[in-house]
């Protein structure tokens, strides 16, 4: 599918019906289509978006302390007495009178000031940011997953076509081994060789066919709809060392925008205001208070009134049993376990800057050796076949040098998507791999529109073709 293979003719003609298997591109999709898709289908960016705007709440929450409470209140009531004995010339004993109270209040109340609210207020600013930052992760995540998923899909279907070769490559040896034996130039050796090596191609292609199934269900669910066709990518592509070259850069931006560090370093900064929330809780606060209300009772002794009132509440806390205490040194110890984890975090960006780096590089040095590989594997297999027809080499060594050739050409394919892998890899890990670099990917698709840049860093430091 990527790479033309000069085999002998035998080789060649299997490979050349698969090329003819390629799925049409008229209607194939690119990275950026399914993103699109993905952003309004993926359930776990879809729960994230929830969770943000559950957290965003907490801040109208905390500012509802310091806006006024305005209460109102009112009750109707009938009432029988029953007069056993009394004092009143009004009544006398054995009487039984009967009353209707109404009554209503209106109450209206203001925090003067309270350190507890205030904390809590600074609190809420930090899960905020706390929960966008959960989300801008999220879309990050879905990102790469929605790459690695997308070449997972390509790579499988590169290891079939690859089998399906394999197997019609097999067949054809078979096929001779049991030509050369009927004829008396070959033993039964060769026939049972020839035989278990396409028996094992075929176990093997059942197998790749299964997990192409599999990372086809894993982007559907990614994007909630089965996707045939693919966009796949092109034969040469672009093999580009990290832009900047330098490690210290990436570890310096994974430091500051890595959101799993900045999400460790806002938890520990949620932590921090708890503590200040809980000790407030010693503090005093002041409630400015006015109310009206009017109440009306019938009966011999009724009233009608109306009262109004305005003044200051200051409560102060004295003892809760060491409630507060407690939950002040629970605060400490647990602003003290964010502090730990945010530092285990810095140091686990440090150490996934330096393995994705390094991977970046090692990939292109394995894209390139693969194809060697290929290239190689090509011409012993060439070689085998001529030595075997002369009597200097076995049908073994030709169903050796047939399996080294495929194996070759799976690893080569597999080569290239992760090396791909790698570069999202060290851009997710510094925290800046975004859609744009969907854009770049798609650049490198066969049937996509070209960009003026075909690099996957924007300012690439070395260019070499794959």
């Amino acid at each position: 599918m990527h790479v033309t293979l000069h085999f002998d003719r035998k080789i060649l003609a299997p490979l050349g019906c698969l090329m003819m298997m390629v799925p049409t591109l008229a209607n194939a999709h690119s990275l950026t289509d399914l993103y699109r898709l993905a952003k309004a289908q993926d359930q776990t960016l879809q729960a994230s978006l929830h969770s943000r705007d559950v957290a965003l709440e907490t801040r109208p929450e905390a500012l509802s302390a310091f806006l006024p409470n305005l209460n109102a209140s009112a009750s109707v009531q009938r009432q029988r007495l029953n007069y056993l004995s009394t004092s009143s010339r009004f009544l006398t004993a054995g009487q039984t009178t009967y009353s209707s109270n109404e009554a209503w209040t209106v109450t209206l109340s203001q925090t003067i000031w309270s350190f507890e609210s205030y904390s809590k207020l600074l609190e809420s600013d930090a899960q905020v940011a706390a929960a966008e930052n959960t989300y801008l992760q999220a879309q990050q995540d879905l990102v790469f997953r929605l790459t690695e998923t997308y070449f997972g899909v390509l790579g499988a279907e590169d290891t079939v076509r690859a089998d399906i070769a394999a197997k019609h490559a097999f067949l054809d040896q078979l096929n001779e081994a049991r030509s050369r034996f009927g004829v008396g130039l070959g033993t039964i050796v060769d026939v049972e060789q020839a035989q278990a090596s396409y028996d094992a191609s075929r176990a093997t292609l059942i197998t790749d066919r299964q997990a192409l199934q599999g990372q086809h269900e894993a982007l559907a669910v990614i994007v909630d709809r089965n996707v045939g066709q693919l966009e796949p990518l092109e034969k040469n592509i672009p093999l580009i060392r990290p832009a900047p070259s330098s490690v210290k850069y990436w570890i310096k931006a994974a430091t500051r925008d890595n959101f799993a560090v900045r999400a460790a370093d806002l938890q520990w900064e949620i932590a921090k205001r708890d503590v200040a929330v809980k000790r407030a809780q010693y503090l005093p606060s002041l409630t400015l208070q006015g109310s009206v209300g009017q109440t009306n009772s019938g009966g011999q002794l009724g009233v009608n009134q109306r009262d109004y009132a305005v003044g200051l509440t200051l409560e102060i806390p004295i003892f809760q049993g060491g409630l507060i205490y407690s939950e002040v040194r629970q605060a400490v110890a647990t602003a003290a376990q964010d502090h730990s984890l945010y530092r285990l975090s810095l140091r686990n960006a440090v150490q996934s800057i330096r393995n994705a780096f390094q991977a970046v590089i090692s990939e292109i040095s394995s894209v390139r050796a693969f194809k060697q590989a290929v290239k190689s594997a090509r011409t012993a297999l060439t070689s085998t076949k001529i030595g075997y027809r002369v009597g200097t080499q076995t049908e073994v060594d030709v169903l050796i040098a047939e399996e080294s050739l495929f194996s070759a050409l799976k690893s080569y394919y597999q080569s290239r998507y992760q090396y791909i892998d790698a570069v999202l890899a060290l851009k997710q890990a510094s925290g800046h791999l975004d859609k744009s670099d969907l854009q770049r990917v798609d650049g490198l698709l066969v049937g996509v529109a070209r960009s003026k840049s075909r690099s996957l860093f924007p300012t690439p430091y070395s260019k070499n073709g794959s």
